[in-house]
């Protein structure tokens, strides 16, 4: 079985966000306390991370790993904590000498957030392949993230691929995310994660069919690590993300993420790489 590389740039997505995982803190002065939860729950969906400390500006975050892989990863938001846009490119050198290239570019829109993902893979500086797919994230009369759909565009047909639907408490913290995939052969999968809190109200697990995540802070309430052990048919995979740097709002500044896959009930890796990862911020004044 040939390893698909492509799995690895997928997952550093989530990855790359996953590093700045922080427990939403006071509102910022001018902040409605309302708003600031349902921006940090709005986050939640779109990162699959707890919302950043203090009022975050912006962010650049770029991961180098020891597979060729890079990613730089920016992400823009208004006052109190509203992801506004996100732009990634990812770049990795395959085994054969080509050049996969993804990038996804995440607005903020009227009713919601649009996400466009290119993949395209290059060979000796020309495009030989690409695949696009675009979602639609929808809000309620809230401002709440409701309901989602996906497709892929290939020339002008688009086919949706998947639909979501997320649930909410009574403290507006999202608890739960549904979903329906149409990927396997045009036949529908239901699948679902829950969304869990520990005493201080911050995400502290994210749990599913597919997969398992734990969040971990230290005594000064800073992230410190995220453990993520996912199982997708025949594959499995271990990423363990650790912070080392911080700054002085309590915001990682540098971490490692370590990641293997194998194939299920095997001790032999396909695949294992490491990675750096820096962010820089900008703050709002309050």
């Amino acid at each position: 079985m040939i390893f698909n590389k492509s799995l690895l740039v997928v997952s550093l997505f989530s990855v790359v966000a996953s590093c700045t995982a922080f427990a939403e803190g006071k509102a910022p002065e001018g902040c409605k306390e309302t708003d600031r939860a349902i921006n940090a729950a709005n986050y939640i969906v779109l990162m699959k991370t707890p919302p950043l400390l203090g009022n975050v500006r912006s962010v650049q975050i770029v991961s180098t790993s020891t597979d060729n892989t890079s990613i730089t990863n920016t992400l823009t938001f208004s006052r109190c904590g509203h992801l506004d846009k996100r732009q990634l490119v990812a770049e990795s050198r395959m085994s054969d000498g080509r050049l996969s290239v993804t990038t996804s570019d995440l607005r903020y829109q009227d009713k919601g957030w649009m996400m466009e993902t290119k993949h395209g893979l290059h060979e000796k500086g020309q495009e030989v392949g690409e695949v696009r797919n675009t979602r639609y994230l929808y809000t309620d009369k809230q401002g709440r993230i409701s309901h989602a759909n996906a497709g892929v565009n290939e020339g002008q047909n688009r086919q949706i691929q998947a639909k979501w639907s997320y649930h909410y408490d009574e403290q507006l913290r999202l608890v739960q995310e549904k979903a329906e995939s149409a990927l396997n052969k045009g036949h529908p999968q239901n699948f679902s994660e829950e969304f869990r809190y520990d005493a201080r109200g911050r995400l502290s697990q994210i749990s599913g069919s597919q997969r398992n995540q734990l969040f971990s802070w230290d005594e000064k309430e800073r992230w410190v690590s995220s453990k993520d052990v996912s199982k997708i048919k025949e594959m499995e995979g271990a990423k363990n993300t650790t912070c080392s740097e911080w700054d002085k709002v309590g915001n990682c500044t540098a971490a490692t993420f370590d990641e293997i896959f194998r194939l299920v009930g095997s001790d032999e890796p396909m695949h294992s790489s490491q990675s750096s990862v820096r962010y820089q911020y900008q703050y709002w004044d309050n």
